[in-house]
């Protein structure tokens, strides 16, 4: 058997023992079906962000005091994140007996490693925790109506079993991970869990999250730092102790060249100015070789990207799009929202373009999809590979 194949074979046994792990113990309120009132069974829902904004979001209504001023910026995507990522999501919910902070532990969190909502405003506004916390007693809320569940409290329930029993699964000696920045720390406190800690490598770019999880390198050190606290606490052997791990920045880019690389680092320099505690600074990335600046094209420019694409491609006619040309959307309906000229192309959501590399790529952000903070303007780059 090749190497490939094996180690296939091997995660597809590791998952479907965490599939029994669950199946053998889980929590009532997870499980897929759930009687009713009049005894009849009704599907759960898993709470997806898509699910959230679509279907609990208006019924959750805005935190108190969203009308004006600062407040009246907070979106679905601030409060799922918050959830997912720390009021469920974090190393400490992750071992409370609920799976989740209460009102005071999460008023006490450090400001850097929650910094979206801030500790210190009044409730009356709704980028305060008190706020925001209020907004998630009313998800649960909703949930037990909807008969919901979402991925941290999957998490909490595997952990709670595997933490009590052991892993009884196959034996794993290490494990890499990579795309680190998408797990939230209660994931990888399950992962610690089934893998001795010091035999883990976590790769990852905090500026390429795709999945509304709050993630840092740093707050993943202070995960170990306090492994390695409370087992020299504990009087551990110093051989059995935890190491503190090193992070180490790969700084050349050997996938693209130094036109996209320089736009690149502007924007993430941009991002570490103004949110400074919510991505790990890091020194700017160098590429190989040089190429193109990208080419940004306004929102009322659209015939400028087709005349571009006509000519970077050697078109005279229609435009006829191969497997080389992307064009990047930020959701699956911002694709509606394309020139008819373009939808015959291949059109990808961020999620689906991770990864994948072409000669010609257009993210396209639509105003109306994007679920930022603030309305932003809506323009098209046309990056050159």
């Amino acid at each position: 058997m090749r190497p490939s194949e094996e180690l296939k074979k091997n995660l597809q046994i590791v998952e479907e023992q965490l599939r029994d792990e669950y199946a053998a113990g889980a929590d009532r309120s997870l499980r897929t079906k759930r009687k009713s009132k009049k005894g009849k069974d009704r599907p759960s829902h898993h709470v997806s962000y898509e699910f959230f904004r679509s279907q609990m979001w208006p019924r959750l209504g805005h935190p108190p005091g969203c009308g004006t001023g600062a407040s009246a910026r907070v979106s679905a995507s601030a409060v799922f994140s918050e959830i997912v990522s720390y009021i469920r999501g974090s190393s400490l919910a992750v071992d409370t007996p609920s799976g989740e902070l209460s009102q005071d532990q999460y008023l006490s969190l450090p400001t850097k490693l929650a910094p979206t909502f801030r500790p210190d405003s009044p409730a009356s506004d709704g980028l305060s925790r008190l706020a925001m916390y209020r907004t998630f007693e009313k998800y649960k809320k909703l949930q037990r109506e909807l008969n919901a569940w979402d991925s941290a409290q999957l998490v909490h329930s595997i952990y709670t079993q595997v933490k009590a029993h052991g892993w009884t699964g196959a034996p794993i000696d290490s494990l890499l991970v990579d795309e680190v920045q998408d797990f939230t720390q209660a994931e990888l406190r399950l992962l610690m869990l089934i893998v001795p800690k010091n035999k883990m490598v976590l790769a990852g770019d905090t500026a390429q999250t795709i999945s509304r999880v709050g993630f840092r390198f740093q707050d993943l050190r202070s995960m170990f730092h306090d492994f390695a606290q409370a087992e020299l606490e504990a009087g551990t052997p110093p051989k059995s102790r935890t190491v503190v791990p090193d992070v180490s920045q790969l700084r050349v880019n050997f996938r693209s060249h130094d036109g996209i690389l320089c736009a690149a680092n502007a924007v993430i320099g941009t991002l570490m100015d103004i949110f400074p505690e919510a991505v790990d600074r890091l020194q700017p990335e160098k590429g190989v070789f040089g190429g193109p600046k990208p080419q940004l094209i306004g929102d009322r420019e659209t015939h400028m990207l087709s005349r571009f694409v006509r000519a970077s491609m050697g078109m005279s006619g229609p435009m006829d799009f191969g497997a080389n040309v992307a064009i990047i959307v930020r959701s699956a309906a911002a694709k509606l929202t394309l020139p008819a000229e373009f939808r015959e192309a291949l059109v990808l959501t961020v999620q689906e373009s991770k990864g994948l590399e072409f000669n010609d790529v257009s993210p396209q952000y639509c105003a109306m999809h994007t679920q930022l903070l603030t309305h932003a303007p809506s323009p098209a780059v046309v990056v050159r590979y």
